[in-house]
Parts: C-alpha cells; structure tokens; sequence
C-alpha cells in the first residue's frame, strides 16, 4: 500500500518508489476511486484502471488455478 499512490500523489515520489507505484495494483484500484471522489464520474478516466484490475483478476486466477492444480496432484500422488 505504501508503494502505490493511496497516501501521495507518484509526481512527488521518489524515482524509485515511482516505478514501483506504476506496477503496484493497489495504484489502478485507487486512481478509479480517486477520481469518482474528486472530479466526479469520468469514464475515460475510470474504465482504463477498471480494465487494468480486470486483467489482472483474470491473470491472478489462471496462475492460482494452476497452483492448485499442481499441489493437488502432488498431493495425490504421495498418497
């Protein structure tokens, strides 16, 4: 959470902490709510993060389905 945007704006980041921010999910999850509050709905704002989170939700279910896939069948095979 400290590396995403939620607490400071990235533009007053240091470099570092910056690249970091810009591959955190956290950030994509946080600019949509940000945005809503402050500026109001903007869905040229909002559906580029959305869609961001939504392929990472896809990505991160793939590979724990897999994960699991894996550790079931070791489990089985030990038995």
């Amino acid at each position: 959470m400290f590396a995403s945007n939620a607490l400071f704006p990235i533009g007053v980041m240091p470099h570092w902490l910056a690249v970091i921010s810009k591959i955190n999910p956290v950030t994509y999850a946080v600019d949509p709510i940000c945005e809503v509050t402050v500026h109001g709905w903007n869905w040229g704002k909002i559906l580029p993060e959305a869609w961001v989170i939504s392929e990472l939700t896809i990505v991160f279910m793939l590979v724990s389905q897999m994960v699991f896939q894996r550790t079931m069948s070791e489990q089985t095979r030990r038995k």
